[in-house]
């Protein structure tokens, strides 16, 4: 971790810089393989001694590396994924049974799952071209989706939530090399993309929002959400000349990073009510897209 003087080619960066080195294969074949399992009887209670909602957590996965040509080149690859399950409860104004005569597109449960799945696939090879010279390609797959993500409030009817997804994919291409006793040369390339759409539980409602006691009920009055997409480009390559005591470098960087997003607050639009009694009559005090 650098937090200050750092070097030319990180100059630019306005904080601190981490480099991490991911793992690679060698000449011996080497893997694990492992599970966890947090089952909610083993979750210690909190610390006025009541319990935490009733969740199930599972995380597993696997790695493998080793020689596809011996001293030339090597493969690494790893598997991780995960699936928790948490449950809450609702309170009883979201699933009264008056609203549900009243409104039965507004039928609730008397709970709700909120799930956070996730799963990364990251691979590597590695080609040592000459006792000097390396290349590495990896690349990255990661994936989440959350079911009842967007809020985990007991007062949120059955249908007034949101699924929240992200798909990332990255690719880097690194070349390093030493030429006699001085020069140094690093070159990279990458490539990578997240998309994180926002879904709707609910897509033919507005929100209704009842105060003093009530609930939420029908649509998230943002959801959904068009993908919010971020992509980079990058591509870098310096010369670094050692004579001595001195190390001078130099190099290029290109740095193409879009975003698109669009974010369309209260679209659907939001009628509020004072109380329960007011909902079940139609009296709406507030109306906002």
């Amino acid at each position: 971790m650098i937090t200050n003087g750092a070097s030319v080619e990180l100059g630019h960066t306005g904080g601190g810089i981490i480099n991490v080195i991911t793992k690679s294969g060698t000449n011996v074949f080497k893997g694990s393989v492992f599970y966890y399992q947090q089952p909610h009887p083993l979750v210690a209670k909190r610390a006025n001694g009541s319990s935490l909602p009733n969740q199930s957590k599972k995380q597993y996965g696997f790695s493998l590396g080793g020689p596809i040509v011996k001293d030339k080149l090597f493969f690494f690859v790893a598997y991780d994924q995960q699936k928790q399950s948490t449950n809450f409860p609702i309170l009883p104004s979201a699933y009264d049974p008056a609203v549900a005569a009243k409104y039965p597109y507004f039928t609730s449960g008397t709970n709700f799952n909120q799930t956070q799945d996730g799963r990364v696939l990251f691979g590597r090879v590695d080609y040592q071209m000459t006792n000097a010279q390396r290349m590495t390609a990896r690349t990255n797959y990661a994936d989440y989706t959350g079911d009842n993500g967007t809020s985990s409030a007991s007062y949120n009817a059955t249908g007034h939530n949101g699924i929240e997804r992200m798909l990332l994919r990255s690719t880097v291409a690194s070349y390093s090399g030493a030429f006699g006793n001085n020069w140094l040369e690093d070159g990279n390339l990458q490539w990578a993309i997240e998309d994180t759409p926002r879904l709707a539980k609910n897509n033919q409602y507005p929100e209704i929002q009842v105060y003093s006691g009530g609930a939420d009920f029908g649509g998230v009055s943002y959801l959904p959400i068009s993908p919010t997409q971020v992509q980079r480009k990058t591509l870098e390559d310096s010369l670094t000349y050692l004579y001595k005591d001195h190390v001078i470098k130099g190099g290029i960087e290109y740095n193409d990073t879009s975003v698109n997003q669009i974010f369309k607050g209260n679209w659907r639009g939001v009628y509020v009510f004072p109380n329960q009694a007011a909902f079940l009559t139609g009296q709406w005090t507030q109306f906002r897209q």
